[in-house]
């Protein structure tokens, strides 16, 4: 689990898109976030368009968390 609210701000979207990168096949971590989160979405997608699968799990407006899966095969 990533919590973007525990990273500096200014950094978070970086630091977190550099994680995301790095993610195995297969592999899979959750974002939790205290505000929307879907700016580390569009960034992945820009980088890797179809790489990841994104599974919104709870949408605000308190708190944002979202489970990322790199895909098995790029597409």
């Amino acid at each position: 689990m990533i919590d973007l609210d525990a990273l500096p701000l200014g950094q978070a979207i970086a630091a977190v898109v550099d994680r995301l990168l790095r993610l195995r096949r297969g592999e899979q971590v959750e974002l939790q976030s205290g505000s929307d989160i879907s700016p580390v979405w569009r960034e992945m997608n820009e980088l890797s368009p179809g790489g990841y699968w994104f599974v919104s799990l709870e949408e605000g407006p308190g708190r944002w968390r979202m489970r990322v899966t790199r895909r098995q095969a790029e597409s």
